[in-house]
């Protein structure tokens, strides 16, 4: 077990070694960020596209909310991440090949959405389209095991805070095509073309999946042939090692609080407010995401300078301006304020919300085994994600629902203050207890 120096950051159950980890090939950046991009196309499909469009064809916030909490399905991810690290496909290969059969269930899912009657004459085909983002929400999930399994593999501990920014950004623009871009087709050119160039997105991932010969450091240690159910109980004493427990439990489960309910609230204030979907595509789900992708990129060139400590402090004080940002937001809308200051806020946010998303998954990955690397990063990933979905859904949609836009944005911001100061307190206790051998017996 390590321990970090010069700031108690710690390292423990790393993935791997710098001296052991060869530098990433061309190939293998190519199908990294090839893969976190066609997941994040998929996903923000759901997330972002489909809410803007069934928010204008009348879907009231309290159904939309439920809807939306689809999406906490790889939430769940954890619980199928053991039956990805334990099988693979012997000399083919192992989360490459996963990778590549999931990318081809997601095309024809795609495929199928995208013959769905989706005019405004015909009654909305909400049932298909509610099964149709369920499937997305599941193939994506298992897309995205194998993709941080082979990231946890390939990426030594200095490449992984690069590593990490380079594969977020290429997610936000795949956030940007999915969500921005479905917008703008579905406005000037209808359902089926927008859902069919997703399509042809997404197969340029299973070419490079398909192309990409898997070597043996890439696939799980040896000792990672266990049983299912050994696997399962791994999920378990995960939490008891060096580093994690209750404390960082605390902090992967409510790290986005405030700018995802923030966040869950944008799309629908705009229709409100009258913006078209390609107003919304362009604006929130393009430019936005662009400038969201640089922020990312920004950070991951500090983190290779700053401390972990450091980082956590302004990326932290950050998810504040972002929760400002919306509030000053609807502030606007509500008064018919220039377009101008509206997309001004949604770029502030975007810079401000997205280095979390860098942050977090850093430190995940220097907490996963080399043995479980998709289970240790897919359950902690999994944590973050699923209770953004919960806190964006359940908690943002149905509060504005009840009490209105205001009041939610309001206590998204009282949250953001709170865990800017409580965060780096359980953090720092985590890391503590990995060090102090009375704490904790399994230090070295």
């Amino acid at each position: 077990m390590t321990i970090m120096s010069p700031d108690s950051t710690f390292t423990g159950t790393t993935v791997g070694d710098s001296t052991a980890v060869p530098p990433l090939s061309r190939q293998e950046w190519a199908l990294l960020c090839s893969a976190y991009l066609s997941q994040f196309v998929a996903s923000s499909f759901f997330y972002m596209a489909m809410t803007a469009i069934l928010r204008s064809r009348g879907v009231p916030l309290e159904q939309l909310g439920w809807i939306y909490l689809l999406g906490i399905v790889p939430g769940f991810k954890f619980l199928w991440a053991p039956v990805l690290d334990r099988y693979g496909f012997g000399r083919h290969g192992h989360f490459g090949i996963w990778l590549a059969l999931m990318q081809a269930l997601l095309i024809i899912t795609l495929l199928w959405l995208g013959m769905l009657p989706m005019s405004p004459e015909q009654p909305l085909p909400l049932a298909a389209l509610v099964t149709g983002c369920l499937l997305i929400a599941l193939l994506t999930s298992v897309q995205d095991i194998a993709a941080d399994g082979l990231s946890c593999r390939l990426l030594g501990p200095a490449q992984r805070g690069l590593g990490n920014a380079l594969q977020m950004a290429c997610g936000m623009l795949g956030f940007a095509a999915g969500g921005g871009g479905v917008l703008i087709m579905v406005e000037h050119w209808g359902w089926q073309p927008a859902i069919w160039s997703l399509t042809a997105l997404n197969t340029l991932t299973l070419v490079q999946a398909l192309a990409y010969r898997e070597p043996a450091h890439a696939r799980p240690a040896p000792h990672a042939q266990l049983t299912i159910p050994q696997q399962w109980q791994r999920l378990w004493r995960f939490w008891q090692q060096p580093g994690t427990g209750w404390r960082w439990l605390l902090v992967v489960a409510t790290a986005n609080a405030g700018f995802c309910m923030a966040y869950g609230l944008m799309t629908p204030m705009l229709v409100d407010a009258g913006w078209s979907m390609g107003q919304i595509g362009q604006y929130l789900n393009i430019y936005g995401v662009l400038i969201g992708t640089l922020s990312m990129g920004g950070i991951g060139l500090l983190m290779r300078r700053w401390s972990l400590a450091r980082t956590m402090r302004w990326v932290l004080g950050a998810q504040i301006l972002a929760v400002l940002a919306v509030i000053l937001m609807h502030w606007g809308l509500n008064r018919h304020a220039p377009t101008a200051l509206i997309v001004l806020c949604i770029a502030a946010y975007m810079a401000f919300y997205t280095p979390v998303d860098v942050l977090l998954p850093t430190l995940m990955m220097e907490r996963a085994s080399g043995s479980t690397p998709a289970t240790d990063f897919s359950m902690q990933n999994g944590i973050y994600f699923g209770s953004g979905i919960l806190i964006s859904s359940a908690a943002g949609l149905q509060l504005a629902a009840a009490t209105g836009y205001g009041t939610t944005l309001g206590i998204a911001l009282l949250a953001s203050i709170v865990l800017a100061v409580a965060i780096p307190r359980l953090w720092r206790s985590a890391n503590a207890r990995a060090k102090d051998p009375q704490k904790n017996p399994r230090a070295s």
